[in-house]
């Protein structure tokens, strides 16, 4: 008898063997794209550095004593500014140095978005402060890693 096709064992190697593939590919898919919201996030936070310079520099006499609780701040990496000021990312998107094109999906107002934790960014701190005459900033309270809920409407009406 002349028998064409495939086997019941054979079917199901193949079926292993794609299985495996697609797992291996799904996985690395997912770890490839988690890197690349990681790195928004990121980019965001360098974003709102360099707007909280520019910030800085337009109102440098706005900058005032800095508190000691700073001193163990890892940001700083052992330096504890004289001057200091600590702002919010929305703080700085109201006042038109950061620009954002983002919308909250319920309020429709404006926002930054954390791309790893799908929170509002408008509440994280950076830190801005003064030496050697010169104007920085450091990202200070990333509260959109934390469960610190933003709430975007409330900030706007402010």
């Amino acid at each position: 008898m002349n028998k064409k096709g495939f086997t019941l064992i054979e079917l199901l190697a193949v079926i292993l063997v794609l299985g495996i593939i697609v797992s291996l590919s799904v996985t690395g898919y997912l770890a490839v794209t988690k890197k690349i919201k990681e790195n928004m996030v990121k980019d965001k936070a360098a974003s709102a550095e360099s707007s909280a310079i520019s910030w800085g520099q337009d109102n440098s006499n706005l900058l005032e004593n800095c508190p000691d609780s700073l001193a163990g701040f890892s940001g700083l990496k052992g330096y504890k500014p004289t001057f200091c000021l600590v702002k919010t990312i929305g703080f700085l998107v109201k006042e038109g140095y950061m620009e954002t094109e983002e919308h909250n999906d319920t309020t429709g107002t404006l926002t930054v978005k954390n791309n790893v934790t799908n929170k509002s960014m408008l509440c994280d701190e950076v830190l801005i402060y003064r030496k050697n005459n010169r104007i920085y900033a450091v990202m200070y309270d990333l509260k959109s890693n934390n469960n610190y809920e933003c709430d975007d409407w409330q900030f706007w009406k402010e």
